[in-house]
């Protein structure tokens, strides 16, 4: 039969279902110190509260280390995307990509504006070699 008797409110602490509150006033620092039994419980619920908390259990509980490791890859991801410097680089990597698309439609235009600038240069030549064989070569 005293293996049956338990303290509930230990077992329920131990268990990390309730908390001990942490009094200030000083009634209840002079009844510590006055009620040796009520002094002696309040000891035991701390000891179970420490207990509780060193397990992990109730309210207590932790994540296991394999919950808590598997957060930290999301959670450095988000502390570089938001980073000053990352910001930065996007911005440079935009700014880069739209500049090699203006230069590569610059040379496009470019290399048709030397085409055509070749075609009537060209042209002008055979004209004037023409010109000149109707009227100087005789």
């Amino acid at each position: 039969l005293p293996m049956m008797m338990k303290n509930v409110n230990r077992e329920i602490v131990r268990r990390g279902l309730g908390q001990v509150i942490n009094y200030t006033d000083n009634e209840h620092i002079k009844a510590l110190h006055m009620i040796p039994h009520y002094n002696r419980l309040v000891q035991n619920l701390l000891l179970s509260e420490s207990y509780a908390d060193k397990r992990g259990v109730g309210k207590w509980k932790r994540p296991k280390l394999v919950e808590a490791v598997s957060g930290y890859p999301s959670q450095i991801v988000d502390l570089v995307k938001n980073s000053n410097i990352f910001i930065f680089l996007q911005i440079c990597y935009t700014a880069a990509k739209e500049g090699a698309i203006v230069l590569k439609n610059l040379s496009r235009h470019i290399n048709t504006l030397a085409l055509h600038i070749y075609t009537v240069i060209g042209k002008t030549l055979n004209l004037m070699s023409r010109f000149y064989r109707l009227f100087f070569k005789q």
